[in-house]
């Protein structure tokens, strides 16, 4: 997932590589009422840059009807589009493909789970202290010698006044 803000021509190199993926999910579901929430899972790509990908070629659409839900956006498959794009060539194929079996990927946390883990871990820590503080037994410190007396080194001897 890219760094948002895009640049324009960041988001050209994207929308070129987002494009391409997007061909290639509607060429597998062609002839079926898609969502670019689905789109999204299947693509990890966000839904903001599915959808303003595809309003660009006028090929997605919020409806109001019932059978719809109410603010999610749909995404219409015409065979005909599909196959004119594939056989064109538009949008990049990336120049490196990854095997998806062999990445190991977790997601990172968010600040919720962040908090809760740290939460987790404090609660953890003053279970220790408080069985350690059972089994152990308390530190003795030595009593503080009084400071010793320091002379000064040079004495100020009085000078005589002079008449």
């Amino acid at each position: 997932m890219p760094e948002k803000p895009l640049s324009d021509l960041g988001k050209v190199s994207y929308r070129s590589y987002w494009w391409w993926r997007l061909m290639k999910l509607f060429h597998i579901h062609q002839g079926h009422t898609v969502t670019a929430t689905f789109l999204s899972n299947e693509s990890g790509i966000a839904v903001d840059d599915i959808v303003s990908t595809l309003i660009t070629m006028r090929m997605c659409r919020q409806y109001k009807e019932p059978e719809f839900i109410p603010g999610e956006w749909y995404v219409r498959i015409h065979r005909k589009i599909v196959d004119h794009c594939v056989m064109c060539g538009y949008g990049k194929p990336p120049r490196l493909l990854l095997d998806r079996t062999k990445v190991r990927w977790a997601p990172a946390q968010t600040r919720p789970e962040f908090e809760r883990q740290q939460q987790r871990t404090a609660a953890a820590m003053t279970s220790r202290r408080a069985s350690k503080s059972q089994n152990v037994t308390p530190l003795v410190t030595p009593l503080a010698t009084p400071p010793i007396e320091q002379k000064p080194v040079f004495q100020k001897t009085p000078t005589p006044r002079r008449r």
